[in-house]
């Protein structure tokens, strides 16, 4: 009961000011207090990049008093903006109670995301599972339109639809021959550390195969291939087939509720 009014609490605040992150804007606020004012913005600036909309609204003021009105107008219009896409529902929050995003996104924690249509390989994801309508799941992105995927002893390999070239110019370190065809080998296992596999999981027959093995498969148009950061305790295209990025999809931006204090402003990538 107190979880779920604390997350209630954190809603109102966040239709208000549009963040519960406050660090950043208490330092600045408090610095422009002191009369240092130059600190303070400085600090108010970080928490506005964070989508501390209430550091924004501040700035907008500060500038206005300062006769910066161009500036300070544009601050004023991303307050309005953002304002506008919670009435539209273009925004809203999600909780999560799954661990298949553990380490990304934690068991127990409240996320903000946007919707959108522009999607891209590597990307987390909010949308809904196409087994049950009511339900919304939180994957990342791993294909897109004309990709083929497989998996081989747990390693997800991917030929990304632009060809061998554009493989072997961005994935230099990562790129690999089989079966005299080239391949991507983990492309997002580098830049994104929250995605891992459970060791205690092993090829001993009681596990799904499509955990260990997947044959290659070509993703359709406008269709991605997601999973789950969790790999080994993620229910996902590999069982279920591709989502339609055409559908209801949101983007996370960060943490607005989490059991760890530290994680709470976090931005989710």
């Amino acid at each position: 009961m107190a979880k779920k009014f604390f997350s209630f609490f954190v809603f109102v605040v966040i239709v208000f000011s549009y963040s519960l992150q406050a660090d950043e804007y208490s330092d600045g606020m408090n610095e422009i207090k002191k009369g240092n004012a130059e600190i303070g913005m400085s600090y108010l600036k970080i928490a506005s990049s964070k989508g501390n909309y209430k550091a924004t609204y501040m700035l907008g003021l500060i500038y206005e008093k300062t006769g910066d009105y161009k500036t300070a107008s544009e601050y004023f219009k991303q307050t309005t903006e953002w304002g506008n896409l919670f009435k539209e529902n273009k925004v809203r929050t999600f909780s999560n109670t799954s661990g298949n995003m553990k380490n990304t996104i934690q068991i127990g924690e409240d996320i903000l995301a946007i919707k959108t249509n522009d999607i891209k390989r590597g990307d987390l994801i909010i949308f809904i599972y196409p087994k049950d309508q009511k339900t919304f799941y939180t994957k990342r992105c791993i294909a897109t339109s004309g990709d083929t995927v497989m998996i081989k002893d747990k390693d997800l390999y991917v030929k990304f639809s632009e060809g061998n070239e554009f493989m072997l110019a961005n994935y230099p370190k990562q790129t690999i021959e089989i079966n005299k065809q080239t391949w991507v080998k983990n492309p997002y296992s580098s830049s994104h550390k929250g995605i891992h596999n459970d060791p205690s999981i092993i090829n001993n027959g009681t596990q799904p195969q499509e955990l260990f093995n997947f044959l290659p498969v070509v993703i359709p148009q406008d269709e991605c291939f997601v999973m789950g950061d969790n790999r080994d305790h993620s229910n996902d295209s590999r069982f279920w087939g591709t989502v339609k990025l055409k559908g209801e999809i949101y983007k996370p931006l960060f943490v607005i509720y989490s059991n760890n204090p530290q994680r709470v402003g976090l931005e989710l990538k």
